[in-house]
């Protein structure tokens, strides 16, 4: 598979011609003669093509930067937004204590109230004979056998 993808590189790769055939392909005559003018051309061609391959680097180096910067203020995004989430989680958490200690206060508030209606509350009078007791019941019966003669 690597050589298939190197094999597949090559043949899509431009290829820049090299600097005596570009000299000789403005010419456009098969034979190359070289003179003082020609050497100082083909200086000019390397030199021209090295600063392009140093502007392509440095461009290169300033996407990196520019991809590294946005990555650091992405990330300081996101660990704002965690940050602000945590704060808004422990907010409502604390929200939800206050509520429902003020609702158990409540309620306990109300069982007081009740307990001491309950305590102070009058006792209803019985109509007719009030009920007995079977501790009552059975003085009675003790009584009455003492008193009966034998």
């Amino acid at each position: 598979m690597d050589k298939e993808a190197l094999a597949r590189e090559k043949r899509h790769k431009k290829r820049q011609k090299k600097v005596l055939e570009q000299l000789r392909a403005d010419d456009g005559t098969g034979t190359l003669f070289m003179s003082p003018s020609k050497i100082q051309a083909a200086r000019d061609i390397a030199s021209g093509r090295d600063r392009q391959k140093e502007q392509l680097e440095q461009d290169k180096m300033v996407r990196a930067q520019a991809r590294a910067l946005q990555k650091v203020m992405k990330e300081e995004e996101a660990q704002w937004k965690r940050e602000a989430r945590a704060v808004a989680r422990a907010e409502k958490q604390e929200a939800a204590a206050q509520k429902k200690a003020s609702l158990q206060k409540s309620r306990e508030a109300e069982r007081a109230q009740r307990a001491l209606e309950k305590t102070t509350k009058q006792q209803p009078i019985p109509h007719g004979r009030p009920p007995i007791n079977s501790t009552v019941k059975k003085q009675k019966a003790v009584k009455k056998i003492k008193e009966t003669p034998q």
